[in-house]
């Protein structure tokens, strides 16, 4: 669907001028182009320091401003306001950015612009100096909004600068998505870079004397007798602005001071920007990170935030940013200038590897609401707001993958549950599971051809049929040695799975392009199952049995098949009747779980027998239901901590994957009924639940692992990825191709 553009102008400095500002707009324009469609694009007006020549930037910046050439920002401002397509303006600021007397150049731009203003204030300084007041009360009067990277230094701008904490937005320092690394995988790391049996301490970023780093190399210096595998990396070039000002002078005073405590061997410096895939690289490889920064009042570290976002303990000076993030769950504060309190610190954490090793995983954990696209969207969403053309209901789908699904397969079976992105054998497999698997993997494998679906279809084909008993029905059960569960399989009812496989039977049968062997094998199964004379009891039942017979009709239109769809729905009709009221269009008193397939098996009732009242009752009762699932904009899905009652409260947590996957496919087949839009929109406003559109404003789909979390609660994401969610957002994603196939 397409929209009419909009540009979105930052004022920054942007590589390949290398300053960390540069690194963070850059990564932070990469995220939001990729969280959008393409008619959301970003315009750079790069900042060039007097001293450097003009850097050979990517289309996307589109305007240099010399910081101290004032008709440079004159000119910038009159190219904004002329442009229809550019709506907002992102500045990020830094006191050093910006040249003038006061940043006085700054303040005559900013005045002169007529697009609505959002301020990035990297730097807040406490007991500010009046002209820092100034600037900030200018900053106010002319910006919609001001962020700032700590809560910290919000409240330094609320108590200290008078500015309303009501236009005030904290966003953290964005991190980039990866995998938590285990130890195995750490070994292998290390291995690759030549740092094997080595206890790996790391420091980066671009050095300046402020980083304090020869108080690190003094501690380690100290404990290098008790750990002589010890290996301390200090990687960066020296920043740039310094280097003009005095060369290499602080590098020089490090090496030296290294030479003369005799630890050459344990000392490695890397003199070189380093692209962000081989730093992360470096910090997966590390054992514990050091943040030995001298500036209390440092407002943000970069460096800081990708250290505990891979994963690592860190021991970091208490300055104002380390206060904030650094806890005794995932690091150790020490002082300023204090050799024996790193030297202690390094020796707790090393000593002391179980300590360690649950440091670093608290670390990643606590981290993944400053992942880059959850950053990236937090902005998008405060720029958007103060656009007048709201125009996007849409985020770009992501590339259907199915890495983690393979990854949780084995020659069995999808294992059922995931420790993190792990798969966790011990909990064993489900038929629902592997049911579910069936139709991703062959729907995935009927779009992209890509023979690994057809692989993964054949495995879970296998398991349906290992599944089914004498009686041709299905178990659902099974332990990690493939052995039957009878005691979960006697304890539960197989209503729902047997229904579920019947239609992921159906569905595949349905599929074009398989291998004749698959139909084959398929119709063995069916033939023992006697799929026509089945008399679920329950709701869900017999909704995913109606959308089976469903995908049988289309092959073969006979009248038990028509008589079996026509019955089902019936008694659907008749639940919603016995249970609606004024204010209650649904078939029982509770909204529970894939609510949405007893609206969507309604619809397939009307499409075999034209029974006007099924559609008029799916409609209804989806209507229904996306008023329950919606505040405004966005999805906020029945909770299965306890439902939602005729007459009680909704439930808002824990919510699941699994009941938005359905209220997505539900809406689709909706609008290919009805080709109204409506439904369609709702069904694209539906899956951005998984993109960070929800109450968390967090990404539930994994892009570092094509993996989906387990849902979550009211503060965090449950961290697993197992089967039930990552099909279920697959199912989800392949369902918005459909119209379009």
């Amino acid at each position: 669907m397409s929209h009419k553009p909009i540009d979105i102008a930052i004022i920054s400095s942007f590589p390949p001028r290398k300053c960390g500002i540069a690194s963070f707009t850059n990564d932070l324009t990469q995220n939001i182009e990729q969280l959008f469609d393409p008619s959301l694009k970003v315009k750079i007006f790069a900042l060039n320091t007097a001293s450097s020549n003009s850097f050979d930037y990517p289309k996307k910046v589109v305007g240099q401003i010399h910081n101290t050439n004032l008709k440079d920002y004159l000119k910038a401002a009159k190219i904004i306001n002329q442009s229809p397509s550019i709506q907002s303006v992102l500045i990020q600021h830094e006191f050093g950015l910006f040249n003038g007397k006061n940043n006085s150049y700054l303040q005559k731009f900013i005045k002169l612009l007529e697009k609505p203003i959002i301020i990035v204030c990297h730097t807040i300084l406490p007991k500010p100096k009046p002209f820092a007041k100034e600037l900030f009360k200018l900053f106010q009067a002319k910006s919609k909004a001001l962020i700032t990277l700590t809560e910290n230094s919000r409240q330094t701008l609320i108590n200290e600068y008078g500015i309303s904490k009501k236009q005030i937005f904290v966003i953290p320092h964005g991190i980039p998505s990866t995998q938590f690394v285990t130890n195995a995988e750490k070994q292998k790391i290390k291995l690759n870079l030549h740092l094997k049996n080595k206890l790996i301490l790391t420091t980066f970023g671009l050095l300046n004397k402020g980083k304090g780093l020869e108080y690190a190399i003094k501690a380690v210096a100290r404990i290098i007798r008790h750990k002589p595998n010890l290996r301390y990396l200090i990687i960066g070039p020296t920043h740039p602005e310094v280097k003009k000002r005095e060369g290499e002078k602080y590098r020089n005073k490090l090496i030296k001071l290294v030479n003369i405590l005799g630890i050459q061997k344990n000392i490695k410096f890397y003199n070189a920007y380093q692209k962000t895939s081989k730093l992360l690289n470096y910090l997966k490889a590390t054992d514990i990170y050091l943040a030995t920064p001298l500036d209390e009042n440092q407002a943000v570290s970069g460096t800081l935030s990708y250290a505990l976002g891979t994963g690592l303990p860190v021991i970091s000076t208490a300055f104002a940013h380390a206060k904030e993030i650094i806890s005794e769950q995932n690091g150790l504060l020490i002082k300023f200038k204090d050799v024996a309190d790193l030297a202690d610190a390094l020796e707790r954490l090393i000593l002391n590897t179980p300590f360690r090793n649950q440091l670093a995983k608290n670390a990643f954990f606590s981290t993944r609401d400053m992942l880059w696209h959850n950053v990236a969207l937090n902005y998008a969403n405060i720029i958007l707001k103060f656009i007048p053309a709201k125009n996007y209901n849409f985020r770009k789908l992501p590339k259907i993958r199915i890495g983690h699904l393979k990854r949780l397969t084995n020659k069995f079976g999808v294992f059922q549950f995931a420790d993190l992105f792990f798969p966790n054998p011990s909990y064993g497999y489900t038929l629902d599971d592997n049911a579910r698997a069936l139709v991703a993997a062959t729907k995935h494998f009927a779009m992209t051809k890509n023979k690994t679906g057809l692989k993964l279809a054949n495995i879970y084909l296998n398991f349906i049929k290992k599944s089914q008993i004498k009686n041709g029905s299905f178990v659902n059960y099974f332990h990690a040695d493939y052995s039957t569960n009878h005691n979960e399989n006697e304890k539960c009812s197989l209503e729902d799975s047997n229904a579920r496989t019947l239609y992921a039977l159906y569905a595949t049968l349905n599929e074009n392009g398989l291998p004749k062997k698959i139909y084959h094998k398929i119709q063995s199964i069916l033939k023992h199952a006697k799929p026509l004379q089945q008399n679920f009891r329950f709701l869900r039942a017999k909704a995913f049995y109606v959308k089976g017979l469903y995908n049988f009709y289309k092959i073969k239109k006979q009248k038990l098949t028509y008589d079996q769809i026509n019955k089902n729905c019936r008694q659907l009709l008749l639940s919603y009747q016995k249970h609606k009221r004024s204010n209650w269009h649904w078939f029982e008193p509770i909204l529970t779980y894939s609510n949405s397939m007893l609206s969507e098996a309604m619809l397939y009732g009307y499409l075999v027998t034209k029974n006007i009242k099924y559609f008029k009752i799916a409609k209804l009762t989806l209507e229904f239901l996306v008023k329950e699932s919606f505040n405004k904009n966005r999805c906020v899905p029945i909770g299965q901590n306890g439902w939602y009652k005729r007459g009680g409260q909704k439930t808002k947590f824990d919510q699941q994957p699994e009941e938005v996957a359905a209220l997505v496919q539900t809406l689709i087949k909706m609008y290919q009924i009805t080709q109204e839009k409506k439904y369609f929109i709702l069904a694209h406003k539906t899956f951005s639940w998984f993109l960070g559109n929800n109450t968390l404003s967090q990404f539930v789909y994994d892009p570092s692992t094509q993996g989906c979390f387990d849902g979550f609660g009211q503060k965090s994401l449950n961290f697993n990825q197992g089967a039930e969610s990552t099909i279920s957002y697959l199912l989800a994603r392949l369902a918005l191709e459909e119209p379009h196939s």
